[in-house]
């Protein structure tokens, strides 16, 4: 009993820890955000303590919600402020029904990113503190997510709570261009929430749909609420052609399956129909954003029979508008499979040196599986032993241990 209940409870804290954190500050105000992560982390104690003995409740995510709410209730009662606050906690039994994917309204999940990305607020903490406070991300999930070390991860965030604290920031919706920056900084917080849970940094899965579709959800909130541009519209494209892909990612033994492994027979079609609806819109546009370019290679990967020349040259195009590590080890992927052999495994090389790579495993397992196929198998197996001593999800252990296994002698 106690090993489903603790499932479901990680489950559900995922799905509710955000929406607790933010109904409460927003009833009560930006000040008193320690107390309301505070009281979203006690509900998940109780529920814990509690579930394995007494059954789970009928409405298990509503139960956390009056968990938290009760435990804000007594740590207020012991301040000035109790009475003033009072009606608004008992509104906040309201606050649990989450937004329909694509419902016209900004719930109070949204209100909340909007408040993690204030101006005041330096930038490189936005998109973090984002990730921590409304989507219940570790600190380590977010340096994975971002190539940053925990340490530096941790000081943005405590940094970003300081001057919420200090300055009792508003949880209101701005308005012009401060709101446009604002949900163009909240949706690269929702681009790295679908990225950790489409190749999870760590833990035992390494696919998170969970996560996945909380992103799709609070994007297509912004893109129903009448905010919606030609590079959110590429954004919500790019969520659903990995989605349609999503399921096919692994095989009958849960093992990961390679991206060049998976045939357009096996994705989801209501989703690539979707994604092609969506691609349609982001096209009304002068300039392609990054965006626009990551959904065209995605797209160009669900099809039939993949073009790497055009791949690649989309590659650099992408290259050219997000000069990143990452952009160029996928690009050298590409360069490979399009017949440029020795000039990827260069690339491949060239990027050991970037800093943000080099505890990445994603690098030497690239490195180990394009050595593997140019049939020089001592590069190979040295590769997958660095992959192996970096840190990575379960699944991608198991799988990349197999790989080595298999590498002739």
């Amino acid at each position: 009993m106690a090993e489903p209940v603790h499932a479901l409870v990680d489950h559900l804290f995922r799905h509710e820890a955000g929406r607790i954190t933010a109904a409460l500050v927003r009833i009560l105000g930006a000040k008193y955000l320690e107390l309301a992560e505070e009281a979203s982390q006690e509900a998940l104690v109780r529920a814990l303590q509690l579930w394995p003995f007494r059954g789970v409740p009928e409405n298990p995510a509503a139960w956390l919600h009056v968990a938290a709410r009760n435990y804000v209730r007594d740590v207020l009662r012991r301040e000035q402020s109790w009475r003033e606050k009072e009606p608004l906690l008992q509104r906040f039994l309201d606050a649990r029904g989450a937004c329909a994917e694509w419902e016209p309204r900004l719930d109070d999940t949204l209100a909340m990113m909007l408040l993690c990305c204030h101006p005041a607020l330096p930038f490189e903490g936005r998109v973090a503190f984002t990730l921590k406070v409304v989507s219940g991300f570790s600190t380590r999930e977010i340096a994975a997510a971002f190539l940053a070390q925990e340490e530096t991860v941790a000081q943005r965030i405590v940094r970003a709570k300081r001057i919420l604290r200090v300055h009792s920031l508003p949880v209101s919706m701005p308005e012009g261009q401060e709101l446009e920056e604002r949900l163009d900084v909240v949706c690269e917080a929702l681009y790295a929430l679908f990225n950790e849970g489409y190749m999870a940094s760590h833990g035992e899965s390494a696919l998170r749909r969970d996560l996945c579709e909380e992103a799709v959800r609070l994007l297509g909130c912004i893109l129903t609420a009448g905010h919606a541009t030609p590079e959110r519209w590429a954004l919500a494209a790019l969520f659903h052609l990995h989605l349609a892909r999503f399921a096919a990612r692994q095989n009958a033994d849960g093992q990961l399956r390679e991206f060049s492994e998976i045939c357009a027979a096996s994705l989801d079609a209501a989703q690539l129909r979707r994604a092609d609806a969506l691609l349609l819109r982001a096209m009304d546009t002068d300039t392609l954003s990054a965006w626009h370019l990551e959904a065209a290679i995605a797209s160009a990967h669900c099809r039939p029979i993949r073009n790497w020349r055009q791949i690649v040259a989309l590659y650099d195009a992408l290259l050219h508008v997000k000069p990143s590590p990452l952009v160029r080890l996928n690009r050298a992927v590409a360069v490979f499979r399009a017949g440029r052999r020795g000039e990827a495994l260069a690339e491949l090389d060239a990027l050991e040196q970037e800093k943000g790579l080099r505890n990445y495993s994603l690098l030497p397992a690239t490195q180990a599986r394009l050595q593997e196929e140019a049939g020089n198998r001592i590069e190979a197996k040295r590769a997958y032993a660095r992959a192996l001593s970096c840190a990575m999800n379960a699944p991608a252990r198991t799988f990349l241990q197999r790989r080595l296994e298999n590498v002739p002698d």
